[in-house]
């Protein structure tokens, strides 16, 4: 009546490790703060973004107001060349763009702007210095020349 004695601890199973830990799929809670980063750099982008074309916006509306009140070719210069240097200044930053006149300013519009004729950034670098009786008309920019070459600075650097 005695059954053969068998083993009781054969029938056992060997110890199972769990599945190796992958390094590659992270917690679904890391997963939602790469996804906040991004949003958070998305965001930052669109903000400067728009900041950017609010003032280009701001400084084409001006450019706008001055040809529209300007009655003279030399007041029509100096308010661009005012108007270039806060755009620059705003840009670049006043150490770099403050101190700038003359040559140096002419230089620096030359530089930072699209192929335009030649006495067009000399008018402007000029125009702000010229005494009111020096007929700086006497320049070969034309008023059409001064004010495309003018918007078309602002749309590149602004």
């Amino acid at each position: 009546m005695n059954a053969p004695a068998t083993d009781p601890l054969a029938s056992l199973r060997d110890i199972h490790l769990p599945a190796p830990i992958s390094s590659w799929i992270p917690a679904p809670g890391w997963w939602i703060l790469a996804l906040l980063a991004v949003a958070a750099c998305l965001l930052v982008v669109y903000v400067r973004r728009l900041r950017q074309r609010s003032a280009q916006r701001m400084a084409l509306r001006e450019l706008d107001q001055l040809v529209a009140d300007a009655s003279g070719l030399q007041e029509l210069a100096t308010g661009f060349s005012e108007l270039l240097r806060r755009a620059a200044i705003l840009r670049f930053g006043a150490s770099d763009v403050a101190s700038l006149h003359g040559q140096a300013w002419e230089q620096f519009l030359r530089a930072h702007g699209e192929n335009s004729p030649e006495p067009v950034f000399a008018l402007l670098a000029e125009a702000p210095y010229a005494p009111q009786a020096d007929p700086v008309a006497s320049n070969d920019a034309t008023r059409e020349q001064l004010i495309t070459a003018t918007r078309r600075w602002i749309r590149r650097n602004l």
